[in-house]
């Protein structure tokens, strides 16, 4: 039986894996270590606050990984490949491009965790024995984590900018200013504000977070998209106060014409309002030549109505004969 060769640990490659690794691992631990305070804050405010915190916590990170995450772990290589060509210019926009589809997502994510906070909830945990007051605490809760949402998609991106030219110290350092930041926060904010104030904190770290990281990488590398990121955040902000103003009168309208005591009723509320929020949301992206909403469309249609290549098949089968 062959034996498998042992890595040769002199080898610089070795070295510089060793060397990236190391901050990259103190980093993870800060932010366990982080979570583990704020856990404890949650444990002395009342029976249920830790359960109440974390099944919010949760819900909120469903879009996070479904766009945050993501489009930062697909941007990644092409950031990864610019720098190995030292394209500053390709490196920038990939940042740019997967930036701009974040805030195009996440935006309009938020506002519609806000406005269907308690839905959320009631429709996901609402049986058995969660209570109407656990429902609210938690929808309180779910609330507060939204507000970040944009910056929390944001995060996993920047932080992976800065690792694509490897440097792990400095993304690091932030993070642990952000964890003291949330720590500190979640410290005076849990007196007046209870279990709602520890996800305050955890908010208001997570775009001092992200703020910080654009802040250096830019003065680092220059702007990132030379004005586009600013007209495509303008175009969606825009785009979701039209979801709000349409969402938010169909919640209300649909809560007075139900009594809203069933899951059914509960979901037709959350289902009208977000799809009437939805459609204005994209009619105004659409009027206002959103990039991401072409993009993404393009996309779609490349791949639904992608036509084979019936010759390409008549020709492969010739072959095999």
């Amino acid at each position: 039986m062959k034996r498998l060769p042992w890595p040769d640990f002199r080898d610089r490659g070795i070295h510089k894996i060793i060397k990236l690794m190391i901050p990259r691992t103190i980093g993870l631990a800060v932010s366990q270590v982080n979570l583990i305070v704020i856990l404890a804050f949650a444990s002395t405010l009342g029976v249920g606050s830790v359960a109440v915190f974390q099944l919010a916590q949760n819900l909120q990170s469903f879009p996070l990984g479904l766009f945050g995450i993501s489009f930062a772990i697909a941007a990644f290589p092409l950031m990864a490949q610019a720098t190995g060509r030292k394209d500053l210019i390709a490196y920038k926009q990939a940042i740019n491009n997967a930036s701009r589809k974040i805030l195009f997502l996440m935006i309009p994510t938020m506002v519609l965790f806000i406005l269907l906070r308690a839905q959320i909830v009631r429709i996901i945990l609402g049986q058995g024995v969660f209570s109407w007051h656990d429902t609210i605490r938690t929808a309180d809760v779910l609330g507060w984590f939204a507000v970040s949402l944009f910056a929390q998609g944001l995060v996993p991106l920047f932080m992976r900018a800065f690792y694509a030219l490897q440097e792990v110290v400095k993304p690091i350092l932030i993070s642990m200013v952000a964890e003291g930041v949330s720590i500190v926060l979640a410290f005076l904010l849990k007196g007046p504000y209870g279990i709602a104030g520890l996800a305050m904190a955890f908010s208001a770290s997570a775009i001092v977070q992200v703020a910080l990281l654009i802040l250096v990488l830019r003065k680092e590398k220059g702007a990132f998209g030379e004005g586009s990121s600013g007209r495509a955040f303008f175009k969606v902000i825009i785009a979701t106060l039209a979801l709000f103003i349409v969402a938010y009168p169909i919640r209300q309208l649909v809560g007075t014409i139900y009594p809203l005591r069933t899951f059914v009723q509960v979901f037709m509320q959350a289902l009208l309002t977000s799809l009437g929020g939805g459609v204005a949301f994209l009619a105004v992206s659409w009027l206002l030549r959103s990039e991401e909403l072409q993009e993404m469309v393009y996309a779609i249609k490349k791949r639904l109505w992608r036509k084979a290549d019936l010759n390409e098949g008549v020709e492969e089968a010739k072959e095999t004969r």
